[in-house]
């Protein structure tokens, strides 16, 4: 299953679904309407590239520990300054930020919150993932969380699902 919030996406994702003959399915909804009921839990949650671009991540991280049974991987785009040692930061942009190559910047009006490693821990440390890992190094930094209590995931309630 996903989720995104642009049609396009959406689109695009079942348009590859048909070519690959698979079972995933994507909807049109966005990370604040995650919820066990509706959606069930996941034993492996992916959550790339979509932090930095919210307004409120800690509220999608909760909505994300509220579906996750098992697994974790996020990526987000981040910043390190040594000075800061192992200091908690996100540096706040509240009306985006210049992105892309050097050679070709672009301007991203969708670009919020670029929180360092310590920050990005601590806020899955916050929401109640356990064994907060990072992964992968760099400014697009891969973590690895896991839910308190793992269990296989579980499929959602027919009746109060997405596509009733």
């Amino acid at each position: 299953m996903a989720i995104d919030s642009y049609p396009g996406s959406v689109r695009r994702f079942n348009i590859c679904r048909g070519t690959l003959n698979s079972r995933a399915t994507a909807f049109l909804t966005n990370v604040y309407d995650l919820h066990p009921r509706t959606f069930g839990t996941f034993d492996l949650v992916l959550f790339f590239g979509v932090l930095y671009h919210l307004r409120h991540p800690l509220l999608a991280l909760e909505k994300i520990h509220g579906i996750c049974s098992g697994t974790l991987l996020m990526q987000t785009h981040g910043y390190e300054d040594p000075s800061l040692g192992e200091a908690s930061v996100a540096k706040f942009h509240p009306f985006g930020i210049e992105s892309g190559p050097a050679d070709k910047p672009r301007f991203d009006p969708t670009a919020f919150w670029v929180p360092n490693a310590a920050c990005t821990r601590d806020m899955l440390l916050h929401v109640g993932f356990v064994d907060v890992e990072k992964i992968a190094p760099g400014p697009g930094a891969i973590f690895c969380a896991s839910a308190p209590q793992r269990s296989k995931g579980t499929p959602p309630n027919p009746a109060k699902a997405p596509w009733s």
